[in-house]
């Protein structure tokens, strides 16, 4: 949007400061795939997307779903839901199992894949059929 900083913490916590050197690894590959010569060529490159909450589609649904071939049961999507987003992850008492999403209470935050070590291990799925648009400027009757 136009940030000029990035703050982080418990990612340190988790993973110590080497995760500072991965971050800008990340970062520089990020730009040179891209081809942009750095990181000043982002800023603000989001801001024609962005939209009033007034006007944001309330029919809209995504939510996580986990391959649980791919899972290695390290449970941090069950942690990080149940500590920091909508305890919707289920850890079965089976440890030989993988975490189960609730879909009906995911409201697909995103914070389960953002902390899972394996990609794509899980995806975020929208699950509406995207024919209808409802607003709350529509159910609130908010002037534009």
């Amino acid at each position: 949007m136009g940030s000029t900083t990035v703050q982080v913490c418990t990612t340190v916590m988790h993973h110590g400061f080497r995760i500072v050197g991965d971050m800008i690894d990340g970062l520089t590959n990020y730009l040179d795939e891209r081809g942009l010569a750095s990181v000043n060529d982002l800023i603000g490159q989001t801001v024609p997307r962005f939209v009033d909450w007034n006007d944001l589609n309330l029919d809209y649904a995504v939510v996580a779903r986990i391959d649980p071939e791919s899972c290695i049961r390290c449970n941090k999507c069950y942690i990080a839901c149940e500590d920091a987003a909508h305890q919707c992850i289920d850890r079965p008492a089976d440890p030989l199992l993988a975490p189960v999403v609730d879909e009906e209470h995911c409201v697909g935050c995103n914070l389960c894949a953002m902390v899972c070590p394996v990609q794509d291990c899980i995806t975020m799925v929208r699950t509406d059929a995207g024919d209808t648009v409802h607003t709350w400027r529509e159910r609130l009757s908010v002037p534009s």
